[in-house]
């Protein structure tokens, strides 16, 4: 009777070691499925949405190439550059469609850990533009002609003596730096700078060109207002890293002072912007980002559809990935 009841109580208490075991792989997994929820693996992709129309298009494209060939929920999220980077940085946001080198360099310096981006960058330009029939009217070929005297009655479409220049919009990696450039190269005396937003901008381009004034713009590829407009770049001294000095209003609330950058912008790089996490919640996604590629043409003649058509994005999208893809 002892020894059956000796065995009895080793079956006991080896069954009950299996059930403790049990018991702690699925408790475990319940964390491990908290973790992978919380870091974004189980929930739905989202892709930021930057407020300018290339960054906006090329948004609403990939969320329909990923939502045809990966079997993922894709959102869209709108917001600045600031609020995207730390979404990704938060593992809120998954993605950044259309990331700016320098303009955003300060993002992807304090975000780098958490930041890839895909391999085939897109070369752009930017600069301050005009007119191109009215300037070679007035004689206006160099930035430093705009503080030539009396040339900002070319400018002026209020009649309050200054002239009126969009710097970019709000929440642009370029328009603190266009407000520097204004300052190091001294019109921003002579001169209103304008944030608003881009469609907001060419409007006012085209209602000061029919008056016959000039209207200064912060101008890039792929902007629609290449396609829009015959523009002119103005010339400036070449890029100098020595002479470009940039502090954000992100690092230093004398940012401003702090600053100068009286020559050219170096030539920039658009890439798409995504988070390191993918690379395991969604490894094959994670490679299609890193390898997926636009060209300029591409990407300007999306800024002009969508700026001249009123097409809804979302159709839009749809038809030019059943085009291309």
């Amino acid at each position: 009777m002892e020894k059956s009841g000796g065995k009895k109580t080793w079956i006991l208490l080896i069954a009950l070691l299996i059930v403790a075991g049990m018991v702690g792989i699925l408790i475990q997994q319940s964390d491990d499925t908290k973790q992978v929820a919380s870091s974004g693996g189980e929930g739905p992709l989202v892709i930021g949405v930057p407020n300018w129309r290339s960054g906006m298009g090329t948004a609403y494209i990939l969320r329909e190439m990923i939502q045809q060939n990966f079997d993922t929920e894709v959102r869209l999220q709108s917001g600045t550059n600031e609020e995207i980077y730390t979404g990704i940085a938060e593992g809120t946001i998954h993605v950044h469609p259309e990331g700016w080198i320098p303009n955003h360099d300060n993002w992807h310096t304090q975000f780098a850990k958490m930041l890839e981006r895909n391999r085939s960058g897109v070369n752009a330009i930017q600069g301050l533009c005009v007119d191109k029939a009215l300037a070679k009217q007035y004689n206006i070929t160099h930035i430093k002609d705009l503080l030539n005297p009396g040339i900002t009655q070319y400018f002026d479409t209020n009649g309050d003596g200054r002239g009126e220049m969009w710097i970019g919009a709000e929440g642009w990696g370029a328009t603190p730096v266009e407000r520097v450039r204004a300052k190091s190269y001294g019109y921003d005396t002579v001169f209103e700078l304008l944030e608003m937003d881009e469609s907001a901008a060419l409007e006012r381009l085209g209602e000061a060109t029919a008056m016959g004034k000039l209207f200064a713009m912060h101008c890039y590829t792929p902007h629609a207002i290449w396609r829009i407009h015959d523009i002119y770049r103005l010339k400036e001294p070449a890029h100098s890293a020595a002479k470009w000095k940039m502090v954000f209003p992100s690092e230093d609330p004398d940012w401003l002072e702090k600053s100068s950058a009286a020559v050219a912008w170096k030539p920039a790089k658009l890439h798409i912007y995504y988070a390191k996490s993918l690379e395991k919640q969604h490894p094959n996604i994670a490679q299609f980002l890193k390898k997926v590629k636009f060209t300029m043409d591409e990407l300007l003649q999306i800024t002009y559809d969508l700026e001249t058509s009123g097409i809804d994005p979302a159709t839009y999208a749809q038809q030019w990935v059943g085009k291309y893809q």
